[in-house]
């Protein structure tokens, strides 16, 4: 398995299906416009450097989080302006991959490019928004916790995902 950058001149975007069609859509028609303008960066999965099948693929930029929006419990720990933070904008797994483990895959390879990331331009949290409850379990999995109670949009200081992975 290989993640890289998405390149519209290798990979096959078209027939990638995650059952979604606004994820489908974003990668099709969105993933390289972010990409070209530096808004966010797109990256797949495939089965090898060479391969232009994408079993997975998931979107990293950056977000504003204001402190009201930073869970109660972590408030201490940040101004009160609000931070900068590392945002997992989309992930989506290829239908006929699912349930294979990709998914988790691609989190910790997400997670694992924002925290070396960090040593540059340093990101203290971690952001993502859950497209819908199963995700959000998914995501809670990890040690994302809700930035507000029934949020969809879900939080994880650096310091947790540094403990998590290393």
């Amino acid at each position: 398995m290989k993640v890289q950058v998405l390149n519209k001149k290798k990979h096959d975007r078209k027939s990638f299906d995650c059952g979604v069609d606004s994820l489908n859509t974003y990668l099709n028609n969105t993933a390289r416009q972010h990409d070209n303008s530096d808004l966010s960066r797109t990256f797949v999965l495939t089965e090898n450097e060479s391969s232009d099948q994408i079993l997975a693929y998931y979107s990293i930029t950056t977000c504003h989080i204001y402190w009201d929006d930073i869970p109660e419990n972590l408030q201490k720990d940040y101004p009160n302006n609000g931070i900068s933070a590392a945002l997992i904008g989309r992930l989506a797994v290829h239908k006929k991959e699912q349930r294979k483990g990709h998914g988790e895959f691609m989190v910790i390879d997400a997670i694992e490019k924002i925290i070396d990331s960090g040593s540059s331009v340093p990101h203290p949290a971690i952001v993502v928004d859950a497209i819908d409850d199963d995700a959000k379990r998914f995501y809670i999995s990890f040690g994302f916790e809700e930035i507000t109670p029934n949020s969809m949009r879900l939080f994880m200081p650096m310091r947790y995902a540094k403990d998590m992975l290393f």
